[in-house]
């Protein structure tokens, strides 16, 4: 990431954040994934590798209508 697209500001720190995905009718709730933050306007960024890993994850699982995970269960 070379700059944010919000704020065009150039430095970031590393994160955590949740997100909500719906899948298939399925609304799963994916905690503490790794992210980057803009240090000026706080917008965050998954890395690509973070965004394959939870896309296979969502392709090769059969979750419950309604689900919470850890991103550490995805990433192990």
């Amino acid at each position: 990431m070379k700059k944010c697209f919000i704020c065009k500001h150039t430095k970031f720190n590393s994160g955590k954040t949740n997100k909500l995905f719906y899948e298939q009718g399925q609304i799963i709730i994916i905690k503490n994934i790794p992210c980057l933050v803009c240090e000026n306007c706080g917008e965050i960024y998954l890395t690509n590798e973070t965004i394959l890993e939870i896309e296979k994850f969502l392709d090769t699982t059969e979750l419950p209508e309604i689900e919470v995970i850890n991103y550490e269960k995805i990433a192990a």
